[in-house]
This record gives structure tokens, sequence and C-alpha cells, in this order.
């Protein structure tokens, strides 16, 4: 074998070595940085759904309330439940109206 193939298998050897590192670090900061991304969306997305729940029950509960109130007011049994139901129905059909602008 000659000096200069031996110094060349020498330099291939150091630098897929070196590459093989640079490369390794790098897929590791790659996979720790879309990791973190992926975590944050996660947690974003439990709190807004959370909230999101939590804010319909406060819904479903202003709407029996206002539905049992028009009930009181208008000595019936059933007449708030009918303007209650029908409020809610505008509010969802202007809701969706906007939606799709």
């Amino acid at each position: 074998m000659s000096k200069a193939t031996v110094l060349e298998r020498l330099v291939q050897i150091l630098s897929s070595a070196l590459a093989g590192k640079v490369l390794g670090d790098l897929d590791k900061k790659i996979r720790d940085y879309v990791t973190d991304i992926v975590q944050k969306v996660a947690k974003k997305l439990m709190i807004m759904v959370t909230g999101v729940t939590i804010a319909l029950i406060g819904s479903l509960f202003m709407f029996v309330a206002f539905a049992k109130y028009l009930n009181e007011v208008m000595h019936s049994t059933w007449m708030g439940w009918g303007v209650g139901g029908l409020v809610t129905l505008a509010i969802g059909l202007v809701i969706y109206a906007l939606s799709r602008r």
C-alpha cells in the first residue's frame, strides 16, 4: 500500500466518523425541537377544549335559567322553553352564517 492510499483511507475514516457525529447530533436536535412543538400544541389544544367545554356547560345553564324565567313570567309550563329554543336557534344560525363568510 502506498502512502497516498493509506492517507486517503485515514481521511475517509475520520470524515465519515465526523459526519456521523454531526448528523447524529443534528438528528437529536431536530427530534427535540419537533417534540417540543408537538407538546406545546397539545397543551394549548387541551386548554382550548377544556375552555370550550366549560363555556358550553355554562351556556346550557344560562339557557335553562332563561327558559324557566320565561315560564314564570308568561305563567306557562312550555312557552319559556319555546321562546328559549327560538332564541338559541337564532343565535346558532347567526353564528353559522358569520362563519361561512
